[in-house]
């Protein structure tokens, strides 16, 4: 259907108007099968499928499929951009909401042990900044690894380091390596090979960001 007259066109048209809007967005315009194309966007983990075909086009509408929920929804070309803005919050909060509920907090070795070797996610633990403490830390705990420095706590004058007592320089965030990643990714959309490829640089950010999914035009 994608070579009838009018839904390249209007495709194309859509992809502009919603890039302007602030979407990633890529046509599909292969000669695959639908059923491939459908495969494909769920292994690249694309939050969100458009299918626009002459019917559609016909009144006014595109089908909009959800990669959280597995929904289809039919929407009003006029209604697009309000639809894709509640898509992706909900998907906003529920990626938040589950890594809040995977964060701790450890003010003893005692405490990061316990809770490092029975839940999964992040405990966060004050730190004097020294590798040789992180090093220790890892070992102690059996593999908890800095993930990422936490700015939004700050330390005071009297914190002190988890390990070794000193004056605490920073709150990090420890975590065995991939802990919790792949849930993130999987609540997000955000494909997990490329989640991957961010790892070492604790890039977090992007999996929490409402500009960090991407909307796919499928024509039929």
């Amino acid at each position: 259907a994608q070579h009838k007259e009018g839904v390249l066109e209007k495709a194309n048209e859509l992809t502009e108007r919603l890039k302007k809007a602030g979407y990633s967005v890529k046509i599909d315009d292969s000669e695959k099968s639908p059923g491939w194309k459908f495969s494909e966007q769920e292994m690249l983990g694309i939050p969100t499928r458009i299918e626009i075909g002459p019917k559609d086009i016909e009144q006014n509408q595109v089908v909009v499929v959800r990669r959280d929920t597995r929904e289809k929804i039919v929407v009003s070309l006029d209604e697009i951009e309000t639809n894709l803005e509640t898509i992706q919050k909900d998907m906003y909060d529920r990626a938040k909401a589950f890594l809040d509920s995977h964060i701790d907090f450890a003010e003893t070795m005692d405490e990061m042990n316990e809770k490092f070797n029975t839940k999964r996610g992040f405990i966060k633990a004050k730190w004097c900044g020294s590798a040789e403490c992180e090093d220790e830390i890892k070992a102690a705990t059996g593999g908890a690894t800095t993930r990422c420095i936490c700015k939004e706590d700050q330390v005071k004058d009297g914190d002190t380091c988890i390990f070794c007592g000193k004056q605490a320089k920073h709150m990090q965030s420890a975590a065995a390596s991939g802990i919790l990643f792949s849930d993130v990714c999987r609540v997000t959309g955000i494909s997990q090979h490329r989640q991957r490829r961010k790892r070492q640089s604790h890039y977090l950010p992007e999996l929490l960001t409402p500009e960090s999914s991407m909307e796919r035009l499928r024509c039929f």
